[in-house]
């Protein structure tokens, strides 16, 4: 793993993934930041170079993710900020082993892959308790968080333009009589997604092959 650590160098990068759940039963992001505290700080031995001081995983999974969103009242130990805080054990810290589970609600039955972490000895939310040595409190004080320079305006009415069902769908680049998205109504926005490059990249093939 020494190029993500050559990455993660980088005061662009921001270590960790999510994808909203879109493929959770096929990965589990949901350790992402213990991940960067167990192995980049703790318990890198292999690879030429080396691991992380503490304080630069901690600053880019709270100050630097706080300033990418635009979110200026958080991220800092400092006066006047909220008091997000989690305080951990870090020789504590563990990943437990992933698993699956099956989620139900009114008309759904979800099996994903979800995991566990050790080591957190108590999380705050605006200085509210929320878990105290991985137990939670059944306190709930987060709100949605909004960009404070969000421009609300700016993608009114465009919605129709961007997405859409997959079902009879033809991009422009796809030839009508044999629209290779036939039959993806159900299926997710990745898989559509790579048949789609996979329909560009063999058009410029032909378009390159025909100049040749």
């Amino acid at each position: 793993m020494d190029r993500m650590h050559d990455f993660m160098q980088s005061e662009q990068i921001s270590p960790g993934f999510g994808d909203g759940g879109a493929h959770g039963s096929m990965i589990q992001d949901a350790v992402g930041a213990t991940h960067s505290l167990t192995h980049w700080v703790r318990d890198r031995t292999q690879g030429v170079t080396g691991r992380f001081p503490i304080e630069v995983i901690v600053k880019k999974q709270t100050a630097d993710v706080a300033e990418v969103f635009g979110l200026t009242d958080r991220g800092q130990l400092t006066v006047g900020m909220k008091a997000d805080l989690n305080c951990f054990d870090l020789a504590a810290m563990k990943v437990n082993e992933p698993y699956m589970m099956t989620d139900t609600g009114p008309g759904v039955e979800l099996e994903r892959w979800t995991q566990t972490v050790e080591g957190y000895k108590l999380t705050l939310v605006s200085g509210v308790a929320t878990f105290r040595d991985g137990q939670s409190t059944g306190a709930f004080p987060g709100t949605l968080a909004r960009n404070p320079a969000r421009n609300e305006s700016a993608y009114q009415g465009i919605a129709w333009d961007v997405s859409t069902d997959f079902e009879g769908f033809v991009p422009d680049f796809v030839d009508a009589s044999n629209n290779a998205l036939d039959g993806f109504g159900d299926r997710g926005g990745s898989a559509a997604a790579r048949l789609l490059r996979e329909t560009i990249e063999k058009e410029e093939e032909k378009k390159q092959a025909a100049k040749l």
